[in-house]
């Protein structure tokens, strides 16, 4: 078979070196890690798996019927295994699977049941395939190959064994000249050769009607072929001059030969150029290669065109202890860079695809989490995308809303399986026999049983992340899948207008690629996800449930045993939780001196203020509070030159100001971070380091550029200042904490390491976003190793491992229109690792629901805050924004927002969120609301009463006249009848229900209740239950009314609207 023959020369090598005694495969993990044996091999019993029946040619996959996962199974080969996974391989088409041998359940590559699915033949090729590439040509026109069209229905898919896996290798796409197909042809041996043998071609010739486009007489293959053609035909009469001169032109053998010829479109692609050459081998026989090298000497076709595209790569799979890792190693992606440009490469599109026909959701990192489930959009085209760690500046063309960033490289795919099976149940019964006797016998009955198994799986980007978008999609009418679909760009690329760089008057977009190649992989960790009952029926102790709760517990282990996540201990957190606070330094202003305006530096915050405030805030009982100064160094609030040299201003107290603010947090016990950013510089003094050409960042034009920010006040970009070069980020850094360390300070803030990750296209020294993330984890370790405590923003993944605080973490998502709900999964993950909170609650539109969204995320508790000169800001585009910040005045909503907070989760720093639920809940009616259902019920009842009475009285009436008919009765006899029983007007109460003693009635069998729902039942994700370790749960309410909730146990809850109820 064809897979054997693909290995049989790989094969020989590794048994030649067997005799050697060097394994051919060595094992890993104490052995267990095991591969397929070699040919003439045999296997062990464990090791045979599925039936393994290969298929000896290739198939038509996108209509062959696989009616269940493991009857695909059964066509694929085993390659590699570990002690619970087996990784199969389809060698036709490149589909892995991964196969999880105590559950029995699956991760594959690509959906099995195609043949289920109502779409068009292109886009069942593009679901049967694992690489999708979109590349330009020298025009700039978009063209997409995919991996099963373009190079496993070439045959041009290879499977070879790797160190613990097997790597599947793709040529996508075909050199044109390979092709048995004639680029010019004169129009006599077209039809004599190709056209008159197709199927009614023969009438298509025999009309004469050289060229004619839309003839009837042509069958559908002889259409696919002749109208790839363009005729040329110079001894038509009708031919204008100027169209004689354009052919004579472009094909002078027209002029020359005065022939008349066929010229194959120049815009065909590959995959419709392999269409027409099956057909020409299919009926066409007589026409080989030596006819087509005769054809183009005959018309002198010079075949000098460019080359159609053609890429090679390979992704490499390899068996874990959780599932399976893919990767695509960038470095061996092949192609002509000269004439095409590859814009985006699409890995593994359809991993996990979930069916719209059962339940489930797509998990998209989008800010805290958000989920989109499978039955809210039935049929509806879903697109929700981002680029992991947001925006890069170094970009002219910036795109996307105001949205959530997405800084965790995680995604995933929970599906809720339904199968129905007929099961037969005995019953023992007695019959008594005409003797007398008892006979015992069976009876058989049968019954539908319904059973839901879960399953799905969390994909984690180890590599290559940074160069990676994800967009969360469904097929809507196209087809049934919901996917998560990786877009990956190796080699950065950008645009800029014309009109924008030189003095010309066109607008055109140029296009250009980085000269810096990402040479790295893209690598995917998959964990596979299980159905809890099922993983327990099977006696597994440790897995992840198939949720994204389970998702965020698998990801947070995995960041604790990659020593990213530290849990915090009693001893390493404080009884209280941390209160956050920012306050800013120096403000510019203007004042009059003798009559004269004068530009003067004023504080909005001196180091004394805080003093002050730490003091006030300590005597109301709050004493674990860390303050983050913002604009208190080398300059002000409205610009900042770079830390290289470190200068502390008048204004706010100076350098002997900050030294006594060090002494006294030291002798109080509070924390002060001063923030540096080495990412951007908004103003360059004199001999402060700083020089443009050496380290400013650069565009893809060769231009300095600004970090761009959406002004929330003016709806306008402002521009924060020049982006730094990431080679300069140590250069200054060095510089810097030689004259911080002189204060004897171990903390610091570095808010934009944790979350700006920008590009820089300088031609000298060019540095794409995976360079930089390289270096700012450098940059990190360098911090790290000197100062024992780093506060942070935002927190790119790659940035955790650094930070003991951070601050403006999401924890709310981008509430997309197409998102079903927002999660607290970045919650889960950093929850009792790592100190953290939200944007400044004083700067939210709704502080309740700031709060809440604290308890259902683990977070702590942040405010701006300063202490003078506030009207100051107003009078700033940049600082307006900041109208809620003076302390005195918000001092009592600190106190009261931090003790709410803390008395809710202050105990529980050290515990991990261990479980999320949404619950259902009916809103409490008001009087007015009660009174008319009600009367509303009284209506019904009276109209219910109304309708038997009349039916009565029909059938009564019905019945008389057929005992008259029959002779019965006489006429004029009485219609007598039973009035029947009014029944009592009955008002629906929703929620769980109860029995006659109004205790909820529990399901001994499922341990949950049965819910009845009404027009008050808020269902809409709104209330919901968050767990801390094993016992301590919140239920929470984000309605703006009063709703009851029952808990799983059936005890009942009325919560106010934006409040929560804590329960041990």
């Amino acid at each position: 078979m064809r897979f054997q023959r693909l290995l049989a020369g790989f094969l020989a090598v590794l048994m030649f070196a067997g005799s050697f005694a060097l394994p051919a495969f060595a094992a890993e993990t104490d052995g267990l890690l095991t591969t397929a044996p070699a040919e003439g091999e045999t296997a062990t019993e464990e090791a045979k798996g599925f039936k393994g029946e290969i298929f000896e040619e290739f198939q038509d996959y996108t209509t062959y019927k696989f009616e269940t996962v493991e009857a695909k199974l059964d066509t694929m080969q085993k390659m590699v295994w570990n002690d619970r996974y087996e990784i199969y391989v389809e060698p036709w088409t490149g589909e892995v699977y991964c196969y999880d041998t105590v559950t029995g359940q699956v991760l594959s590559t690509n959906p099995y049941d195609l043949y289920s699915t109502g779409t068009t033949e292109g886009k069942r090729k593009e679901l049967l395939s694992q690489i999708i590439i979109k590349y330009t040509d020298t025009t700039g026109t978009s063209k997409q190959y995919t991996s099963y069209a373009d190079a496993a229905e070439m045959e041009q898919i290879a499977v070879k064994k790797i160190k613990g896996g097997v790597r599947v290798e793709y040529t996508i796409g075909r050199s044109q000249s390979s092709f048995l197909v004639p680029r010019m042809i004169s129009v006599e041996r077209f039809d004599e050769l190709i056209a008159s043998k197709l199927p009614t071609g023969a009438e298509w010739v025999a009309s004469g009607r050289v060229g004619y486009r839309n003839d009837s007489l042509l069958g559908f293959k002889a259409r696919q072929v002749i109208f790839k053609y363009i005729p040329y035909d110079p001894t038509d009469e009708n031919n204008p001059e100027r169209v004689l001169a354009d052919m004579y032109s472009k094909y002078p053998v027209t002029k020359k030969k005065n022939l008349p010829v066929y010229v194959l479109t120049s815009d065909i692609v590959n995959r419709e150029l392999l269409q027409l050459e099956g057909y020409i081998k299919e009926f066409c026989p007589e026409y080989t290669f030596e006819e087509l090298e005769k054809d183009h000497t005959e018309t002198e076709y010079s075949g000098n065109s460019v080359e159609p595209a053609l890429f090679k790569l390979a992704l490499e799979y390899k068996v874990t202890d959780t599932g399976m890792t893919v990767s695509l190693p960038a470095n061996g992606i092949r192609y002509d860079e000269t004439n095409y440009t590859l814009e985006e490469l699409q890995v593994l599109p359809y991993l996990g695809a979930g069916d719209n026909k059962y339940t489930g959701y797509n998990f998209l990192p989008d800010g805290s989490g958000a989920i989109t489930r499978f039955e809210d959009y039935v049929g509806k085209s879903v697109n929700l995308a981002g680029d992991l760690y947001g925006i890069d500046y170094s970009y002219l063309m910036i795109e996307g809303t105001k949205s959530q960033t997405m800084r965790l490289p995680v995604f995933g795919i929970v599906e809720n399986t339904t199968k129905t099976e007929r099961i037969a149940k005995e019953t023992e019964l007695e019959r008594v026999l005409e003797d007398g006797t008892v006979e015992k016998y069976i009876s058989t009955s049968y019954e539908n049983v319904t059973t839901e198994t879960s399953k799905g799986f969390l994909a984690i980007i180890e590599e290559g992340d940074a160069l990676t978008s994800i967009m969360s999609t469904s097929g809507g009418n196209t087809h049934k899948y919901y996917s998560i679909i990786t877009k990956f760009e190796p080699r950065p690329k950008d645009q800029y207008s014309l009109a924008g760089s030189i003095s010309v008057g066109s607008s055109s977009m140029i296009t250009v690629v980085s000269e810096r190649k990402y040479v790295g992989k893209l690598t995917f960790n998959l964990v596979m996800l299980n159905d809890a009952e099922l993983a327990e029926e099977k006696g597994l102790e440790n897995y992840y449930e198939a949720s994204w709760v389970g998702m965020a517990k698998a990801y947070r282990e995995y960041l604790e045993n990659k020593g990213i996540l530290t849990r915090l201990t009693a001893e390493t957190v404080k009884k209280d939780i941390p209160l956050y606070i920012e306050t800013f330094g120096v403000i510019p202003t203007t004042e009059k001196i003798l009559s004269m305006p004068v530009e003067v530096d004023v504080a909005l915050t001196s180091f004394e203020d805080i003093k002050t405030m730490y003091d006030e805030l300590a005597a109301e009982g709050i004493t674990n509070i860390n303050f983050k100064l913002t604009g208190y160094a080398n300059g002000t609030m409205y610009g900042r030159h770079m830390p290289g040299k470190l200068k502390w201003e008048k204004a706010v107290g100076g350098n002997d100001g900050f030294a006594e603010l060090v002494a006294y947090s030291k002798e109080k016990g509070f924390g002060i971070y001063p923030d540096f950013s080495f990412t951007s510089v908004t103003r360059d003094e004199m001999f402060d380091g700083f020089n443009l050409k050496k380290h400013a960042a650069k565009t893809i034009d060769d231009r300095y550029v600004y970090k761009v920010v959406f002004n929330g006040t003016t709806t306008t970009p402002t521009y924060d200042g020049i982006l730094v070069s990431p080679s300069a980020y140590g250069e200054f850094y060095d510089k810097f904490t030689v004259n911080y360390a002189e204060y004897g300070l171990d903390s610091i803030a570095l808010s934009t390491m944790g979350t700006d990750l920008n590009s820089d296209f300088d031609t000298d020294e060019p540095f794409n976003r995976e360079d930089t993330k390289l270096l700012v984890t450098q940059f990190l370790d360098k911090v790290n190793s000197e100062y024992s405590s780093i506060l942070g923003e935002g927190g790119n993944a790659y940035t955790l491992k650094y930070f003991d605080h951070l601050l403006n973490v999401s924890l709310d998502s981008s509430r997309y229109a197409l998102t079903s709900a927002a999660v607290p999964f970045v919650g889960l993950v950093l929850h009792g690792y790592i100190n953290f909170a939200g944007t400044p609650i004083n700067m939210e539109g709704d502080i309740d629901y700031a709060l809440l969204k604290a308890i259902e995320s683990g977070s702590s508790i942040y405010f701006i805050l300063n202490y003078d000169n506030t009207e100051l800001l107003k009078e700033s585009t940049m600082l307006s924004r900041y109208f809620a910040v003076r302390y005195d005045i918000t001092k009592s909503e600190v106190i009261e927002q931090y003790n709410k907070l803390n008395a809710a989760i202050g105990g529980l720093q050290t515990s991990v969120i261990t479980d999320h639920q949404f619950m259902l809940g009916e809103r409490v009616a008001d009087a007015d609301e009660i009174e008319a259902d009600k009367l509303a019920a009284e209506l019904a009842a009276e109209e219910l009463y109304q309708k038997q009475l009349a039916n009565t009285y029909k059938n009564a009436v019905n019945e008389y006249r057929k005992k008259y008919e029959n002779g019965e009765i006489p006429a004029g006899t009485e219609i007598v009848y039973e009035l029947p029983v009014k029944q009592p007007a009955v008002v629906v109460v929703g929620g769980a229900k109860k029995d006659a003693d109004g205790k909820v009635i529990i399901d001994e069998k499922t341990g949950t209740f049965e819910y009845t729902t009404t027009k008050y039942t808020s269902n809409d994700g709104s209330i919901v239950k968050v767990t801390y370790g094993d016992s301590v749960s919140f239920i929470i309410n984000y309605n703006n009314f009063q709703v009851t909730v029952w808990d799983e146990d059936g005890t009942e809850y009325v919560l106010d609207s934006y409040s929560f109820v804590k329960i041990n």
